[in-house]
């Protein structure tokens, strides 16, 4: 079950990143980021996106997206996000600030016959602030953020990365 919901989450995120609404599609960034949980003191490695949400008059963000943790001993953990978030620009760059869900799947390599569950899968929430250089125009962006999670380990996470702009921006 807990593997179902996994590749779900998945084949949600890639549906969203490749089959884009129009208004999505205006402003929908793409790219790879690397970080570093400071709780546990690993790297990870992930994908995320990032799209316009014309709600009402205020500007948001969607933001999805996905952390693997490749570097763990025995351990396979792989995080998915959905997130809202709310730009500030100034100048030749944007503060945000927002939030959303967070789950996380991680599967354990034990040792035959442990009675133990070999897998687990929690929900949380995160907290995200970054800013965003170069202008909204622009055909990559690199990023800078900080993460707080309350709930699915409840980590605190530096991530840097680039977004590259697909169709308008």
């Amino acid at each position: 079950m807990k593997q179902a919901l996994a590749r779900l989450a998945l084949i949600a995120l890639v549906a969203v990143i490749a089959f884009p609404s129009n208004s999505q599609a205006q402003g929908l960034k793409i790219g790879p980021h690397v970080g570093l949980n400071m709780d546990g003191s690993d790297i990870f490695l992930g994908v995320a996106t990032q799209f316009n949400l014309p709600i009402k008059e205020r500007s948001m963000w969607g933001n999805l997206g996905m952390d693997f943790y490749p570097f763990i001993k025995n351990v396979t953990t792989t995080r998915v996000n959905a997130d809202v978030l709310f730009p500030f620009g100034i100048g030749g760059f944007e503060l945000y600030g927002g939030g959303g869900l967070l789950a996380q799947f991680s599967t354990y390599d034990l040792p035959e016959g442990s009675p133990l569950d070999d897998s687990d899968t929690d929900i949380g929430l995160n907290l995200k602030a970054g800013f965003l250089l170069g202008s909204s125009g622009d055909g990559y962006r690199p990023y800078a953020e900080i993460d707080q999670t309350i709930g699915a380990g409840s980590d605190f996470s530096v991530r840097v990365g680039i977004f590259m702009a697909i169709g308008g921006r």
